[in-house]
């Protein structure tokens, strides 16, 4: 089989396209996917389960890694197996073809992490957690890239970095990429995203102006904690149904001291 420019497709893209003829899908009405796109227009990633395949093509990688170095196509992938993945494993998977990154010493000046560090783990930074799945949980973004993509951080709220390093404001992220990376991003079009002041918190900012999937991400990377509470109990009413189903499983998690209310055993009638 051909490409549409009539070169030859290698054994990983022969595989990774029959993967994507199911997970592929947009398959929703919502209109906005990530690069900051619309289904309809210029469309980007997509912003939930079902359409790794299609997100996977997206990248460069798919020309040469396959599915199934990841995932076992003939079961469910075990907690364990994904796991590893953040590890030693998936940092040997990456560096079979990105030699140049391997050795600690070059991972570190690669990443500006400490090696063994979770800022070091190649999935964490290209692959981040930002998609809603089907558990309400966030899963990871299957076209690979950079949180330092020029697209990315213009067009999609919130900055990559920010589901990591969540005290952070917009204008302390990206002035660090521009120093960390050697980049340049327009204020301009970053104030259109988050408003006039950068020096907000990029999560906050992304909650109060984002769309509904850019919400979820910002909901999925904020810790519970007392003071953040309030952000999901108002989120559970949100015009968008899934942001409020999210941001219910969420709270449903928040340990409840003993003795509260909801600890007490319901009274038949």
């Amino acid at each position: 089989m051909e490409t549409a420019s009539g070169r030859e497709l290698t054994e990983a893209e022969e595989e990774n396209r029959t993967c994507a003829k199911c997970h592929t899908v947009l398959f929703s009405r919502y209109p906005h996917t990530w690069e900051g796109g619309t289904r309809m227009r210029a469309p980007g990633g997509s912003s939930m389960n079902s359409g790794e395949g299609r997100d996977f093509l997206l990248s460069r990688c798919s020309v040469e890694l396959r599915c199934s170095n990841c995932h076992d196509p003939h079961a469910e992938d075990g907690p364990e197996r994904l796991a590893s993945l953040t590890g030693p494993r998936g940092t040997e998977l990456c560096t079979t073809c990105h030699s140049q990154f391997r050795g600690q010493d070059r991972i570190r000046a690669h990443t500006r992490h400490a090696p063994d560090s979770p800022g070091s783990a190649c999935i964490a930074c290209h692959m981040p957690k930002k998609n809603l799945g089907l558990a309400y949980e966030l899963t990871r973004y299957h076209r690979i890239g950079s949180p330092t993509d020029v697209e990315r951080v213009e067009g999609d709220r919130p900055l990559e970095c920010a589901l990591c390093h969540v005290d952070r404001s917009v204008e302390q992220l990206v002035t660090t990429m521009e120093r960390n990376w050697d980049k340049r991003y327009d204020r301009a079009k970053l104030r259109r995203l988050y408003g006039q002041d950068l020096s907000i918190n990029a999560l906050r900012a992304t909650l109060l102006g984002g769309k509904p999937h850019e919400e979820l991400a910002a909901l999925g990377s904020l810790p519970l904690t007392e003071t953040s509470v309030p952000a999901f109990q108002r989120a559970v009413d949100h015009e968008y149904p899934l942001v409020g189903l999210f941001a219910e499983a969420r709270l449903q998690r928040v340990p409840r001291a003993p003795g509260s209310p909801e600890d007490e055993p319901r009274q038949e009638p």
